[in-house]
């Protein structure tokens, strides 16, 4: 009940309108989920101001929903045929990881964006030579834990103008091995050009530029939810789907650097503004509110003290067991 009278909806618009018209034109036995709906990733706010008669106009007008970022990308996949039957996506990369300097020869950044069994790794390529033009271009990976499903490269790109090409991957049954490392090698058909007229040579030869390697967290599991009670809701969790645990981080020295890790590692929305921590304090409280992959909410409570080390005790509730432990033995 809690859910539904403290917490506003925050199911997407734009990605329920979405499910439920694939959802119509593919008819299952199953019910419609609406846990598969993507949450918004803000809350809606109503912008004040100060004119009475602006106002009014204003909300005479007929409320156009706003894509986010996750919903541009989720109408966008859709659309390519290798991806559009992977189910709804889940989330994507809040921006893109860069694997390569602006300044180096390819400049290429990443998008994760998970679905229920797949990862689909988005990238980015600009060639930054006008001598050059590149075919075939593709991001081949190698991970632990990780199929390579397929790549669809980018046919070709020219100087200064970014190109996106996609590799796909089946991600492992057991969640505790999602995290890995990949390492990433960018490869084409390289065909030099004129830098003046851009035409290339007829024929080309194949070539391959070594990128950064690319980090899979947790994190791409997990969707933020916005709590405008923390308390009520990890009170209706209750001590009985609550699992604990507690470290030591030899690595951070600060109350600050201890909070910016811990939100960026778990992917969650820092509520009750527990994301700031006051000055000169030497102990802090760090609330999380989340929801998993399969529909399940979270909740993560850490109590934090800083003295030299960072200790902290990390409790997490949600009503699956299996997932408690596994969100307090990911650190």
């Amino acid at each position: 009940v809690n859910q539904y009278i403290l917490d506003t909806l925050q199911s997407s618009i734009v990605g329920l309108q979405s499910l439920l018209v694939h959802y119509i034109d593919n008819p299952a036995a199953e019910p419609f989920n609406l846990n598969q709906v993507p949450i918004t990733t803000a809350p809606a706010e109503v912008t004040p101001s100060s004119k009475t008669d602006e106002l009014i106009t204003e909300s005479r007008k007929p409320a156009v929903p706003t894509k986010t970022r996750q919903e541009e990308s989720a109408e966008r996949l859709a659309q390519i045929p290798e991806f559009a039957r992977l189910g709804p996506l889940f989330k994507s990369s809040p921006k893109p990881i860069e694997l390569s300097e602006s300044e180096t020869e390819y400049y290429v950044r990443c998008d994760v964006h998970t679905f229920p069994q797949h990862l689909v790794l988005q990238f980015e390529v600009t060639n930054t030579l006008d001598d050059q033009q590149l075919e075939n271009v593709s991001v081949e990976v190698a991970g632990e834990n990780y199929t390579v499903l397929g790549y669809l490269p980018c046919p070709k790109l020219v100087y200064n103008t970014p190109g996106t090409c996609y590799t796909l991957l089946q991600l492992p049954e057991d969640p505790s091995l999602v995290p890995a490392t990949f390492a990433c090698n960018l490869k084409f058909l390289v065909k030099d050009c004129d830098p003046n007229s851009g035409e290339a040579d007829a024929v080309g030869y194949e070539d391959e530029y070594v990128l950064e390697d690319l980090d899979i967290g947790l994190n791409i599991l997990i969707q933020r939810v916005f709590k405008t009670n923390f308390a009520a809701s990890w009170d209706e969790q209750g001590d009985e789907n609550q699992a604990e645990e507690t470290y030591s981080l030899n690595t951070v020295k600060s109350l600050n650097g201890a909070v910016d890790q811990l939100v960026n590692f778990f992917g969650m929305q820092p509520c009750e503004r527990s994301d700031r921590v006051p000055d000169d304090k030497t102990a802090h409280t760090l609330l999380l509110a989340g929801q998993y992959k399969d529909g399940v909410e979270c909740l993560i409570k850490t109590r934090i003290v800083f003295d030299g080390v960072v200790n902290m005790k990390i409790c997490a509730r949600s009503a699956d067991p299996a997932l408690n432990e596994l969100l307090v033995s990911s650190i």
